[in-house]
């Protein structure tokens, strides 16, 4: 976890936060992933948000490990270097230039998602 940043907190990250950082080579290849899989798939990054094996363990027990994790759409940090979040969900900062992110929650993405394949009635490995 890091402490406060003047920066991110202007952005609406108050208080400490967890960061992610990206690998260039990465984000081009889940990018062509994204393109490839288009309406048939959600490509996110997802990360944990808390800190210690215990939480980990009792997440793993009570399978709460979803919805306590935080998401972000591969789009959302093409230029960007990092994510930056204080809670689960889908809302954070992508930075090298700081963006404020806020996308829908995750099983709201995967129900649009899903909607969508089934009213196309495409198999999902069909392109």
């Amino acid at each position: 976890m890091n402490g406060n940043s003047a920066h991110l907190s202007r952005l609406g990250l108050k208080g400490q936060y967890w960061r992610f950082r990206t690998e260039e080579s990465q984000q081009v290849l889940l990018n062509a992933v994204r393109r490839t899989l288009a309406h048939r798939a959600l490509v996110v990054y997802a990360s944990t948000a808390f800190d210690t094996f215990a939480e980990l363990y009792e997440r793993t027990e009570t399978k709460t490990m979803v919805e306590n994790c935080s998401y972000v759409r591969i789009d959302r940090l093409n230029q960007h270097e990092s994510w930056n979040f204080n809670s689960p969900g889908t809302r954070g900062v992508a930075s090298s230039k700081p963006t404020q992110v806020s996308d829908p929650p995750l099983p709201e993405q995967l129900s649009e998602l899903t909607a969508r394949v089934n009213q196309r009635g495409e198999p999902l490995g069909k392109r």
